[in-house]
């Protein structure tokens, strides 16, 4: 709300669910945690409704994982976005989205045409159906993330614990 957005809040995902179908909702950002379901639940109703499924869609998540973000594409998400982020940072990657024209004041543009693909994280494979939308939001929230993670490492003082061995004689 500081940033300008209008903000409305939902207390659970049928409340979610009932909100996004209020016109003048241009974007959702759903907690990966409800007290009534998933965010990854909300994200496929709202797929699944076609009245609603050109609504863009961000998972919000405390753990930002190769899992949890193949997870959120599989769900139809439109993007990903990590609890640690800087409030900056989290409104810069929403302003992004939107300025992107991924979200439009009340219509709802998302590319609804997703493909199938198949992606390897390290040894595991992975079989899912986004967009190219959904995977560059994807790649950009991951880099921005990977960015910030190292900032925040290189602003730590480096810590060396020495221990003395122990000899039994």
């Amino acid at each position: 709300q500081a940033a300008g957005f209008e903000v409305v809040r939902a207390t659970s995902m049928a409340d979610g669910l009932r909100l996004a179908c209020d016109p003048t909702i241009n974007l959702v950002i759903a907690d990966w945690s409800l007290p009534d379901g998933t965010g990854l639940e909300l994200c496929r109703l709202i797929r699944d409704d076609e009245k609603l499924r050109a609504l863009p869609v961000f998972l919000h998540a405390s753990l930002t994982s190769a899992t949890n973000v193949i997870a959120a594409l599989e769900s139809g998400a439109s993007g990903y976005i990590a609890d640690d982020l800087p409030p900056d940072v989290y409104v810069a990657r929403v302003r992004q989205f939107i300025g992107n024209g991924f979200a439009k004041n009340g219509d709802h543009v998302h590319d609804s045409s997703p493909e199938h693909l198949e992606l390897q994280v390290f040894d595991t494979n992975y079989k899912l159906k986004a967009s190219r939308e959904q995977l560059l939001s994807a790649l950009v929230s991951s880099l921005e993330d990977l960015a910030l993670a190292n900032q925040r490492h290189e602003e730590q003082p480096y810590e060396v614990e020495f221990s003395r061995p122990w000899f039994r004689t």
